[in-house]
């Protein structure tokens, strides 16, 4: 049993952290992401198409779903990551903050390249994490 214990460790990889510049240049490429927030039922965590300008991160929800309710105002976090299954390795960036209601006329100057939900329905509700705190991670193989 020692030595496919000794076999493993050779496979496992290093986990680094990523440096604040990567964290954003990460974000900026992502269109896909995963909203957190605690609802009066625990965790709630849901995809979303969201864009982000610098630590901001900006998406569409249903007035009436799970998730805008919980968003109202609030405290959230953003999650987006990549994964290689045959190297096992990956990464992921997280962006905390205060999560609020907007108008689309408080959208970034580019909103005219945001992504349009890929879920069927009206998304009129937008919000706005004004991210706070930002934090990645690497595992290299």
């Amino acid at each position: 049993m020692r030595l496919i214990d000794e076999a493993e460790k050779l496979f496992q990889g290093e986990i680094v952290e990523l440096a604040r510049p990567e964290c954003l240049r990460l974000l900026a490429q992502s269109r896909v992401g995963r909203v957190a927030v605690n609802d009066a039922d625990g965790p709630l965590v849901a995809p979303v198409n969201g864009r982000t300008d610098g630590v901001d991160v900006y998406f569409r929800l249903r007035e009436g779903s799970l998730l805008a309710a919980a968003l109202a105002d609030g405290r959230a976090s953003y999650e987006i990551d990549g994964f290689d299954e045959f190297r096992q390795a990956g990464w992921s960036v997280l962006v905390r903050g205060d999560a609020h209601r907007i108008s689309p006329e408080d959208l970034p100057e580019h909103r005219s390249e945001w992504p349009r939900p890929w879920a069927a329905g009206e998304r009129d509700v937008w919000i706005r994490l004004s991210g706070d705190t930002i934090s990645g991670r690497r595992l290299q193989p």
